[in-house]
């Protein structure tokens, strides 16, 4: 802790860096710049040639230095919650080592398709920014295997995205996304699937190839009908359909046999659709804020 503190403090005094910097600073594997009080990172942080853990969190910063691709052994980076970080230097992504990119809660409001440049990269997490858009060059990092983009302002995912055939969490919840590629089929490892608060108005076929799908959330979109093709989704133990504007369900829905979590609350059902009643392993059913005569509020949750 007391290298830590010391390193913070001579990040925060700029000019002060490389005269108070030891050898056993510049050793660290593992460094977290933090604080309101930091205003700026000095090119220096170079000099770090050992890191590869860096975290820079809640600070006043308005750019990274571009000496910051100099750090070759860079695994994991996070840089979350710097409010006034609006852009990252393009030099970043030859971190070519880096397995755990974490850029949430900033204020970027583009990626650059340098990103593609990161052939390690398994975990990517880019919530709550104000991106607009992905770069196509995204799908070239063959490796990842969660994607989180919830909270940003994306209409569309890459048409290609179906390359990222290890993925297999993807979260693009509170978006503005209207459609999915139908690309998405080829994440043949895909196990999480969250599209929860977007506008889209239906699937595509290729969402049924998704024969890992453990658990998917379409909730809160603008469905008035679900495509069948989620019965083909035969590992599927979790269906959040909550917050649309669904009257009947699919008879293809009843062939999901391992399913145990159905969530059809705040639709437009007037009774219980037939489907669920093949769910055999079917553990809750969530019918509350629908049209149903037939149940009383206390009914409109089962649990078997």
């Amino acid at each position: 802790m007391d290298i830590i503190c010391r390193t913070l403090i001579l990040f925060q005094r700029v000019g002060a860096l490389e005269r108070k910097f030891t050898t056993k600073d510049m050793s660290q594997t593992s460094l977290v710049l933090a604080g309101s009080d930091i205003t700026y990172i000095s090119d220096n942080i170079k000099e770090c040639t050992n890191l590869k853990i860096l975290e820079i969190l809640h600070t006043e910063i308005t750019s990274l230095p571009s000496s910051i691709g100099e750090l070759k052994s860079l695994e994991e980076l996070t840089i979350f919650n710097n409010s006034k970080l609006v852009s990252l230097p393009e030099e970043l992504f030859n971190c070519s080592k880096l397995i755990k990119l974490n850029l949430s809660n900033n204020g970027l409001t583009s990626l650059s398709g340098r990103i593609g440049r990161l052939k390690n990269l398994e975990q990517l997490n880019l919530n709550s920014n104000n991106l607009k858009s992905l770069p196509a060059e995204l799908c070239e990092c063959l490796k990842l295997q969660e994607l989180n983009i919830y909270s940003n302002e994306l209409t569309s995912l890459p048409d290609k995205i179906g390359k990222l055939e290890k993925l297999k969490l993807l979260n693009t919840e509170s978006n503005k996304l209207v459609e999915l590629p139908i690309s998405i089929g080829n994440c043949k490892d895909m196990k999480n699937l969250n599209l929860r608060k977007n506008y889209l108005i239906d699937l595509p076929e290729e969402i049924g190839d998704l024969e890992k799908l453990i658990s998917l959330n379409i909730s809160s979109n603008q469905f008035k009908q679900v495509s069948a093709a989620i019965g083909k989704c035969m590992q599927l133990k979790e269906l959040d359909l909550s917050y649309n504007y669904l009257e009947t369900l699919d008879a293809k829905i009843g062939d999901l046999e391992k399913l145990t979590c159905l969530n059809l609350s705040h639709n437009q059902f007037n009774y219980a659709p037939d489907a669920v009643r093949k769910c055999l392993l079917l553990r809750t059913l969530d019918l509350s804020n629908n049209k149903l005569d037939t149940f009383d509020a206390k009914k409109e949750i089962w649990y078997v």
